[in-house]
């Protein structure tokens, strides 16, 4: 049921809620499945892989359960703007914490996007707002 571009304007407002409130079982399911893609990448990269090694077993797997916990997050149909701000502001401090770099997180944040819009894509045409959250 595509809707017109022109209805979509706000990343956080009323109309995000109703697109994205179908969706919440398949954007959990991909919220999984694109973590684990895209660990199983990143452990294989430069600094991102050092990092990584540098991590216990039950560490690594906290990490993978909040990045998981934060793609959600992005993609839950109740966000506001003031939450998602908190929580980047939370995930920037972890991130400088462990020394990771910003293209890394650049990288990231295209994956996610890149992997959802094409679950969002094949149900609307909502382009603009994934934009939004991923900027």
């Amino acid at each position: 049921m595509p809707l017109p571009r022109t209805h979509v304007t706000d990343a956080y407002g009323k109309m995000a809620k109703v697109l994205l409130q179908p969706l919440q079982p398949e954007l959990t399911s991909l919220a999984g499945e694109v973590t684990e893609k895209y660990f199983g990448f990143i452990s294989d990269q430069g600094k991102t892989a050092e990092i990584i090694r540098r991590l216990r077993s039950s560490e690594f797997k906290l990490m993978k359960r909040q990045q998981m916990g934060y793609l959600m997050m992005l993609t839950s149909d109740d966000l506001t703007y003031r939450a998602h701000l908190r929580e980047a502001h939370k995930a920037g401090r972890a991130h400088t914490f462990v020394d990771v770099e910003i293209l890394w997180l650049v990288e990231a944040y295209s994956f996610y996007e890149h992997e959802i819009y094409r679950l969002l894509k094949r149900r609307y045409s909502i382009r603009k707002n994934v934009k939004q959250r991923f900027a």
